[in-house]
């Protein structure tokens, strides 16, 4: 059984001749100054059996094992524990192979029977520093690397949907957190946190934070902070408030991003249970939470000064020009991974009538009431525009038929109960592999017509397209009405 004292450095000595084991041996104990626990097995076999269930802190390694060829020792050994140096000695004939195992990645070698017990403890020295520096150096180049990779891709594009999913991409193959990473990003948004971006999370997952606050959680206490938190087991830590359950037991890292003017989002890691993040990789996330805090300050002042260019300059909603470019982008989405997509054309019922009569100014300012009661009722990933005159048009991507319905009879009621008037309502939906965005446009102006014809003050689903009958049940069950 080994010893596990930690004041004395754990030596593992794969030498299958006995005397070259004693003569080791001998020598080490002639330094008084050197506590060691020595460890001799005479093949690779027994060698990797001893590593694999201890911790050693350096090998003392013959190339000429019964069980092993050459350098295939030390590549074995070095696929068992990757971290732990290697010394080699070897006997007179063998100093080329001793090169080449130096070429191969050990530490240092000694010629047997010409070291004493100076050098021999010098060199083990020597190797355990050796391999303490490159592993440094290797894992600080890995940290610039990923950081430059971030950099790069912070400074290539303004646009959400290319940069959040690049982000959580690059982080996931390089943060190495000992799972098969599920990620995310949440933004500040005021008082709550929305998830803008993810990586393999659950529907549940997206479902249960829909209403976070910076009050909840780890990812808010991060907010409030400003700090980099590790839990190492998510379950059980008693600063979580949002439990999922089922979930599958993990670790989570934590990172705030920090723009210049504080910290406008959180980035969530999963790790394995258990799992500390060494230094290097904690300082690599608060670097890249450092950066993306920055870059999301800038995509937020971009998309301020873009939409004040590209809004209707009564209602603030956005302008036909701009609703085009998100139609486009919209319907692209919904045909290269077949997501949902419902477009909803409005318009506001006798809007002529009520102009003349209460005169223009009393109509722009209802304009504005209607634009501020079809914002609040539709979803921050929703895009309402004015479409021209008394008509609106709202996106709503990720939103099925039935959703739109819901979406759409909402608008209908809120306006009806806070207005002097009502609004018709026809509705789109995407369907694959047969509409472009004009078209979805012009189906959802079709059922805005039926509506208008049908009495007003209701909402009509476009159906009659697909099925060539007026009365298609999916209209007959969808459409409502109202007595006014």
């Amino acid at each position: 059984m080994l010893n596990n004292q930690s004041d004395k450095l754990k030596i593992l000595q794969v030498e299958d001749n006995p005397g070259d084991a004693r003569l080791v041996k001998e020598t080490l104990l002639e330094s008084d100054s050197f506590p060691h626990q020595l460890y001799q097995v005479g093949t690779l076999a027994a060698a990797q059996e001893i590593i694999a269930a201890n911790s050693m802190d350096v090998v003392l390694l013959d190339l000429g094992l019964p069980d092993a060829h050459a350098l295939d020792s030390i590549y074995k050994i070095c696929a068992v524990a990757p971290e732990l140096p290697i010394v080699v000695l070897t006997g007179l004939d063998d100093k080329t192979k001793a090169l080449e195992a130096v070429k191969a990645g050990v530490q240092d070698y000694l010629v047997k029977g010409f070291f004493d017990s100076e050098l021999l403890v010098r060199t083990i020295r020597y190797a355990i520093e050796r391999k303490r520096w490159a592993r440094e150096l290797y894992e600080r180049n890995q940290e610039l690397e990923a950081i430059f990779h971030i950099s790069s891709l912070l400074t290539s594009t303004l646009e959400r949907g290319k940069l959040f999913p690049g982000v959580l991409d690059l982080l996931t193959l390089r943060s190495k957190l000992g799972v098969p990473q599920q990620c995310g990003l949440f933004l500040v948004e005021g008082e709550h946190l929305v998830l803008a971006a993810h990586h393999g999370l659950s529907d549940d997952f997206v479902a249960n934070h829909a209403n976070m606050t910076i009050h909840d959680c780890l990812c808010g206490m991060a907010v409030r902070s400003g700090e980099l938190l590790v839990s190492e087991n998510f379950q059980i830590d008693p600063r979580r408030t949002i439990l999922l359950p089922g979930e599958a037991p993990h670790g989570c890292v934590i990172v705030p991003l920090a723009g210049n003017h504080g910290v406008v989002g959180v980035l969530f890691l999963y790790s394995a249970v258990g799992h500390r993040p060494k230094k290097e990789k904690l300082r690599m996330l608060r670097t890249a939470g450092s950066l993306l805090g920055v870059a999301i300050e800038n995509i937020r002042q971009y998309e301020d000064v873009t939409l004040k260019a590209n809004t209707d300059a009564l209602t603030g909603l956005v302008n036909r020009r701009y609703l085009a470019i998100f139609l486009e982008k919209f319907v692209s989405t919904a045909i290269r991974f077949n997501r949902p997509l419902s477009v909803l054309m409005i318009d506001v019922d006798h809007f002529k009538k009520y102009n003349d009569t209460f005169g223009h100014p009393a109509g722009d300012k209802l304009l504005i009431q209607v634009a501020e009661i079809i914002s609040c009722q539709v979803r921050a990933m929703d895009v309402a525009a004015r479409y021209g005159g008394e008509e609106f048009i709202v996106l709503l991507p990720e939103t099925d038929a039935e959703g739109a319905m819901i979406i759409a009879e909402r608008i209908r009621l809120k306006i009806d109960e806070l207005t002097e008037v009502t609004i018709s309502l026809g509705i789109a939906v995407y369907i694959k592999n047969n509409d472009s965005g004009e078209m979805l446009i012009k189906r959802a102006d079709t059922a805005l017509y039926r509506a208008k014809e049908n009495g007003r003050n209701r909402v009509e689903m476009a159906g009659a397209e697909r099925t060539g009958d007026d009365d298609s049940p999916i209209e007959q069950t969808l459409s409502r009405s109202s007595a006014k």
